[in-house]
């Protein structure tokens, strides 16, 4: 008999309060998960700047390595970086800029950077070693960097 008075001694002191200490209990949870979600947003839904254009320098050497037009243009004692230059342009955003060199496997000093400053500068190059005619590998180097 005793259990049962102070169970309803129990309802009758805590069953309001109990329930303001449910919902208070869920908006902290609900604000909590909010800030959680919207920092975790921020963080990870900006790509790194580096690892973008890694990856847009990867494609732009891949496309030359593998288009049979721009490999033998590379592939010539002089060859046309306009030409070149062209192709990388279609492909870089224009809040970039880029600076593309072609040089002889065994002179990689040619593919010095004589571009503009930049706070980071990006470098990647490939190696086009020839052709079924003939062997002169060439480094083809792109610089990329970010529009002050």
């Amino acid at each position: 008999m005793r259990d049962k008075s102070n169970m309803a001694m129990f309802h009758i002191a805590y069953g309001k309060r109990g329930w303001m200490r449910l919902m208070e209990s869920v908006i902290a949870v609900l604000i909590l998960a909010s800030v959680l979600i919207v920092v975790y947003t921020n963080n990870s839904s900006s790509v790194s700047s580096s690892e973008y254009i890694s990856n847009l320098q990867t494609k732009v050497l891949g496309e030359i390595a593998e288009n049979a037009s721009l490999r033998s243009e590379v592939l010539k004692d002089s060859p046309d970086i306009g030409v070149l230059n062209s192709s990388v342009r279609a492909n870089i955003p224009i809040n970039f800029n880029f600076q593309l060199n072609v040089c002889p496997f065994d002179l990689p000093e040619g593919c010095l950077f004589s571009g503009g400053t930049s706070e980071e500068l990006y470098v990647k190059d490939t190696l086009i070693s020839g052709d079924l005619q003939e062997y002169n590998p060439k480094i083809v180097r792109l610089y990329v960097w970010e529009k002050e």
